[in-house]
């Protein structure tokens, strides 16, 4: 059996924000699995921090960390260097969405996501992010 040290794997930088650590835990798996390079963090400012310290190619953001509006943070931090945006969250066809969508998120998924869905979606973003991949 071989077992791959993922942290020095040659891979896509993804950062992975949720709240809920089991959501945020099978996340990071199951893009792991697939050989993605991620980060999890839990609220808003462990993505600031993230986010000063490392250049990520896609984020996977879920709505209602604790801390402050991550979607502030997200358009402050970022304006530099536009990484992918995969925004998950509970509002369909709403006024968040919206605002979610003109802030320059590429994605707008709703709650419940599959944890699938979010490879689907990562993969699909880096092949235009990043042609070569």
């Amino acid at each position: 059996m071989i077992v791959a040290n993922f942290d020095t794997v040659d891979a896509p930088d993804i950062l992975v924000a949720s709240r809920d650590r089991k959501t945020r835990e099978d996340w990071v798996r199951e893009l792991r699995a697939e050989g993605f390079n991620c980060r999890g963090v839990s609220t808003v400012r462990q993505t600031q921090e993230a986010l000063r310290k490392e250049i990520f190619k896609v984020a996977v953001v879920e709505d209602g960390l604790s801390g402050g509006d991550v979607l502030e943070t997200w358009s402050r931090f970022v304006s530099h260097a536009r990484p992918g945006l995969i925004f998950v969250g509970l509002d369909p066809c709403g006024e968040r969405r919206t605002q979610v969508l003109s802030s320059g998120a590429d994605h707008y998924l709703c709650r419940p996501v599959r944890s699938a869905e979010i490879l689907h979606t990562v993969r699909n973003l880096m092949q235009r992010i990043d042609p070569g991949w």
